[in-house]
């Protein structure tokens, strides 16, 4: 049964390729019906819905969809899932509006921010132009040349829980013996709010990433064995191995997709560096020396 106030239907021939066998209304369990095509005049098939009087407009939905797999978008049932996602889009953009969202100004201000890096950006990739392009033999060479960067050391995977008081930290200790979950305590009890929320996720690390846990990390062999408590400027904690991992070294095909990601980006920040150089030379500047002194701690 459709929401009140809201009207969402499609027009004919909505997308090229639909059949006539394949315009039968959607069974969508309950939720908000798109419902089957109807008979409008040529001059209105650019529209494809309407939601609160606003029309949606087959280019624009077009480009909305255009992300999404090829293959979602071969059925009709696949393009009103997609064209139902847009018009939730659509709604909480349309209620946004309504509450005066978007005359906040701190809205305003993200927008403008946004709005500069974006013609920034376009300026960078117009200035670049094909330069910026890493062939899969520059980046072939580029791993050649540097084999110690696709070298890894042995590496732990681990889990911790970090308290400030050793008692408390001894006392989960001896309830993990007792066959306490250790992810369990660590949404409880852990004060470390970045690895909290994952059961006390640390993620993958090298003895030279982790200096103050490596001794007491490296030392464990076997997963679920816990270690602890270890003292750090941060307090105490319990560490669990999930996993060890062997020193290794990086194929080229495994590294393929980031390193041409980081030479691509290194050639980015070479053509913004000699763009500035190069409008730099030419600017006239003056800086208020007096003014900017008016504002040293201001920001604090």
């Amino acid at each position: 049964m459709a929401k009140p106030g809201i009207v969402v239907f499609l027009i004919g021939l909505m997308l090229a390729g639909c059949s006539r066998e394949d315009r039968s209304p959607a069974v969508d369990g309950g939720k908000e019906r798109i419902a089957a095509p109807s008979t409008k005049p040529q001059a209105a098939l650019d529209a494809l819905a309407e939601v609160n009087g606003i029309p949606v407009h087959r280019e624009e939905f077009l480009r909305y969809a255009e992300p999404y797999p090829e293959s979602l978008k071969a059925s009709r049932s696949g393009l009103e899932r997609v064209l139902q996602s847009y018009v939730d889009n659509l709604l909480l953009e349309q209620e946004a509006h309504r509450r005066g969202l978007d005359r906040e100004a701190e809205y305003l201000a993200k927008v403008e921010n946004y709005r500069r890096n974006l013609l920034q950006n376009t300026l960078l990739q117009r200035e670049a132009g094909d330069q910026n392009d890493i062939s899969e033999d520059e980046a072939r060479a580029w791993y050649q040349a540097h084999p110690e960067q696709f070298d890894h050391p042995e590496r732990v995977h681990l889990r911790h829980i970090l308290v400030d008081d050793e008692k408390l930290a001894r006392e989960l200790k001896v309830r993990l013996a007792r066959g306490e979950s250790f992810e369990k305590l660590a949404r409880q009890y852990s004060q470390d709010r970045a690895s909290r929320s994952r059961g006390g996720d640390l993620g993958v690390f090298s003895r030279r990433q982790r200096p103050e846990l490596a001794e007491a990390a490296f030392a464990l062999t076997k997963p679920d064995q816990v270690a602890g408590p270890v003292k750090t400027s941060r307090g105490y904690h319990l560490i669990q191995l999930v996993r060890r991992l062997p020193a290794s070294k990086e194929t080229f095909e495994q590294a393929r997709q980031s390193l041409l990601g980081r030479l691509r980006a290194a050639r980015r920040q070479e053509t913004k560096r000699k763009l500035l150089e190069k409008l730099r030379s030419t600017a006239r500047l003056r800086v208020n020396q007096q003014a900017l002194e008016a504002l040293v701690g201001k920001g604090k």
